[in-house]
């Protein structure tokens, strides 16, 4: 008995086709997904070690960074993208997250700061600061902060009594050479 062959066409087995009995994580079904849509949308195929390549180097990543990253490459390109493409995009992806976060937080933290302020919780920088100012005057001067303001003052008036008296002299220096100069007919 011999086996006829079918003649007919046969469906050929890419790099992109998942075995069947084998079980994947969320993000290598997402990385075939995508690989496959991006092939369709290149209307071309990466060789089996490519594929394998791209599922050593990305099925760790996140499923959401994977979709980003073929979604966004797809959207500029005809091509199938590089590896180098792909990690640029991925990059992106969590950078863009990463600031999103921070905006989140950042979002949140005013959020509270206002809702504390309006519940009396929170004073403004302004406030504290008068606040400190009427407790420092509320609070006695040292005695010796005291008798040190005093000596200072002193000093200062004494320093310009000496520089108005050294002035005057030259003054009176002056118009006396002035009067010599000039004798009164």
């Amino acid at each position: 008995m011999k086996q006829q062959r079918s003649q007919g066409l046969q469906h050929r087995q890419s790099a992109l086709s998942v075995a069947s009995g084998i079980s994947f994580t969320a993000s290598q079904q997402t990385l075939a997904m995508q690989m496959h849509l991006t092939a369709l949308n290149a209307k071309s195929e990466p060789e089996t070690e490519l594929a394998a390549e791209f599922a050593r180097l990305f099925s760790g990543e996140p499923v959401e960074a994977i979709e980003f990253a073929f979604c966004k490459w797809r959207e500029t390109s005809q091509f199938f993208p590089a590896i180098s493409d792909l990690r640029v995009l991925i990059k992106r992806w969590r950078t863009e997250r990463r600031e999103g976060e921070k905006h989140e937080v950042e979002q949140a933290e005013k959020a509270a700061i206002e809702r504390a302020r309006r519940e009396g919780k929170l004073v403004s920088f302004a406030e504290c600061m008068q606040k400190l100012r009427e407790q420092l005057k509320s609070i006695p001067e040292p005695e010796h902060e005291r008798r040190e303001r005093a000596f200072r003052l002193r000093v200062r008036q004494r320093s310009t009594a000496i520089t108005m008296r050294r002035a005057i002299a030259r003054s009176k220096a002056s118009h006396e050479s002035l009067f010599n100069m000039f004798p009164t007919i």
